[in-house]
C-alpha cells in the first residue's frame, strides 16, 4: 500500500506501525485538509476506458492480464482515497469542536456505522480505511482516526481519567466530587454509581485507595495517558 507510505514523526507505541494520512489545519475559513502527499486523499487516476478499447487488438494475452491487473490496483486506489477523504470531511463536520480545542471534552458520540449510511458505503470499509492511521490536528497533534469514533461511554471514560490526573498532593476527589466537576466543566449530567462504574472499568481505585497511597498520581498499564491514545 504505497499510496498510504508515509510515517509521522511523533510518538508511536513499540512494535505497532501507523500511517499519517493527511494533516487538518484551521484557517479562516475553518478547517481545511492537507494532505501529506500530493495525491494521497485528493485527485485520482484516470482511466481512459474507450482509448484502451481502441488499442485492445494490439495486446497479447499475457499483457491484457497485466493490464487488467493494473486497472484494478488503480481502482482500488481510487477507491480508497475517496473513501479516506469522505472519512476526513466528516469528521471535520462531527467533531469541530475537539478540533479547535484539543480537549476531549469536545468530543461527540461519532460511529463508523452512522458514518457507513451517510456516505452510503459499508461499514467494512470505513474500518479497514482508519485502522492504523492517523491524522495531524492543530492542537492534539497526531491522532489515530479511530479516536474519532468514540461511544459516548468511552467519552465519559476519557473525560473521568482526565480529570482524575489533575489531582494533586494528598487530594482524593470522590465520585461525586468527579460527578460534579463532569457537571460544572462539560455539562455532562452522571450519576454517582454511573461514575464509579466508569471509573472501575477503567481500573482506577477509589479515592480512600488513592489517599492511601498518599495522593499518588495513578498509573494503570492501558491508560489514556501511557498508551498515547493510540487504539
Amino acid at each position: 500500500e504505497n499510496e498510504f507510505s508515509q510515517t509521522p514523526n511523533n510518538y508511536r507505541p513499540k512494535g505497532i506501525s501507523y500511517t499519517t494520512v493527511a494533516k487538518i489545519e484551521e484557517t479562516d475559513n475553518g478547517f481545511v485538509i492537507t494532505s501529506f502527499s500530493a495525491d494521497l486523499t485528493r485527485g485520482k487516476w484516470t482511466i481512459h476506458e474507450e482509448t484502451l478499447n481502441e488499442l485492445e487488438d494490439r495486446f497479447s494475452p499475457q499483457e491484457k492480464r497485466r493490464i487488467k491487473g493494473l486497472l484494478n490496483k488503480v481502482r482500488l486506489i481510487n477507491r480508497r482515497k475517496s473513501v479516506i477523504y469522505q472519512i476526513l470531511e466528516n469528521i471535520i463536520e462531527i467533531q469541530r469542536d475537539y478540533l479547535a480545542s484539543g480537549d476531549v471534552g469536545g468530543l461527540k458520540p461519532f460511529t463508523q456505522k452512522s458514518l457507513s449510511r451517510k456516505i452510503r458505503i459499508d461499514p467494512s470499509l470505513i474500518s479497514r480505511a482508519i485502522v492504523r492511521r492517523t491524522v495531524e490536528t492543530p492542537k492534539a497533534g497526531e491522532i489515530p482516526l479511530k479516536r474519532f469514533f468514540p461511544r459516548e461511554r468511552d467519552i465519559r471514560k476519557r473525560l473521568i481519567e482526565k480529570i482524575l490526573e489533575r489531582e494533586k498532593g494528598s487530594k482524593s476527589w470522590s465520585d461525586e466530587k468527579i460527578r460534579r466537576i463532569l457537571y460544572k466543566k462539560y455539562y455532562l449530567s452522571l450519576s454517582r454509581r454511573t461514575v464509579c462504574d466508569c471509573r472501575k472499568e477503567l481500573n482506577i481505585p477509589s479515592s480512600y485507595q488513592r489517599k492511601a497511597k498518599g495522593g499518588k498520581s495513578y498509573e494503570r498499564e492501558g491508560s489514556i495517558k501511557n498508551r498515547g491514545d493510540f487504539n
